[in-house]
């Protein structure tokens, strides 16, 4: 199965601006990924949201959202701790998803990309 989802950070912060936390957060899905069986297709991490498109076993949809949410939470906080003082929470409750078939891939892969200019999300250049 193939996934596009969206999730914000708590509160619509823009609190991911910054090359290391986007860094951070890319090994960190990465490894959610690979520990539990997903394949990341495309990611895209944006000053107040993530896209990611995710090739996954059957499995609820909610499953998959607490296990990437949930762990890459976990791991921000005991990284970069003093920023647990400013946000409290990473993530937001709410996620977006959209199953997407087989031969959609090339067109949301791009879609992802094509969110952010020379590393800068689109909407504030």
């Amino acid at each position: 199965m193939y996934t596009h989802f969206v999730f914000n950070l708590y509160k619509g912060k823009h609190s991911l601006s910054s090359d290391e936390f986007k860094k951070f957060l890319n090994e960190c899905f990465n490894e959610i990924a690979n520990r539990n069986g997903f394949k990341i297709l495309a990611l895209n991490i944006l000053a107040d949201h993530v896209h990611i498109l995710i090739e996954h076993p059957f499995m609820p949809y909610s499953k998959i959202m607490k296990n990437i949410k949930g762990a890459s939470s976990r791991q921000f906080f005991l990284a970069f701790p003093s920023n647990r003082l400013v946000d409290r929470k990473l993530w937001g409750r709410s996620y977006h998803y959209k199953k997407v078939q087989k031969e959609g891939i090339p067109s949301i892969i791009k879609y992802i990309k094509e969110q952010t200019v020379s590393g800068y999300d689109k909407r504030y250049i």
